[in-house]
């Protein structure tokens, strides 16, 4: 018979010793069990939610072709365009217009425009 090493005798030690402690140190934890995990409902309404029937004889169907419902009210005698382009009015005068200075403080801290 072969003698057995002071080395083999060690590593057997430290491996029983190793599952020991791991066998203690895990009796106290909740490994992940699947048949004890509620299954999440990812497709559908939410719980408790009661949906209403659909009846399709409520639907009234548009129109989709020929003229909108409000076209055979329109007056093209009260569409009038305000010209964009000529001469000013009369009663216009630049004078009465002022320019506002874009940089310095505004005019309600009551401070004096800087002299440019």
């Amino acid at each position: 018979m072969k003698r057995k090493t002071k080395r083999a005798a060690k590593a057997v030690g430290l491996g029983l010793g190793t599952a020991a402690f791991s066998a203690t140190m895990l009796t106290g934890c909740n490994l992940f069990r699947p048949s004890q995990q509620e299954i999440a409902v990812l497709y559908g309404p939410p719980p408790g939610y009661q949906q209403q029937q659909y009846d399709p004889s409520n639907d009234e169907p548009e129109d989709v072709y020929g003229p909108p419902s409000d076209f055979y009210q329109y007056a093209p005698e009260e569409d009038i365009q305000v010209p964009l382009y000529g001469p000013p009015p009369e009663d216009y005068s630049p004078e009465d217009e002022s320019v506002e200075c874009i940089y310095g403080p505004p005019e309600e801290l009551g401070m004096d425009e800087p002299d440019i």
